[in-house]
């Protein structure tokens, strides 16, 4: 089965990115595959997810949002916002 990461003009692949200090401590985060030519118009593709960090100096867990790629493309580099709305 092909998947859309391999058939993109822009083509990635998937890693964990693994913080002890995060929950979920794993996410699945894509990685944009080196193009053969310096000046490359593929752009990550980047989502807002909402996570729950360890707070060293308050010694609690806080909610917050971390930045995460989750595909490439030759458009300028898109962000989105999650809202429970």
């Amino acid at each position: 089965m092909d998947n859309l990461q391999h058939k993109a003009s822009c083509p990635w692949t998937y890693e964990v990115s693994y913080d002890r200090d995060r929950l979920p401590p794993e996410l699945i985060v894509a990685r944009c595959q080196t193009i053969s030519y310096p000046s490359s118009p593929c752009k990550s593709v980047l989502y807002w997810v909402p996570v729950t960090r360890w707070n060293r100096a308050r010694g609690n867990w806080t909610d917050t949002w971390d930045l995460v790629t989750v595909g490439c493309s030759f458009a300028d580099t898109v962000d989105y916002v999650y809202t429970s709305e």
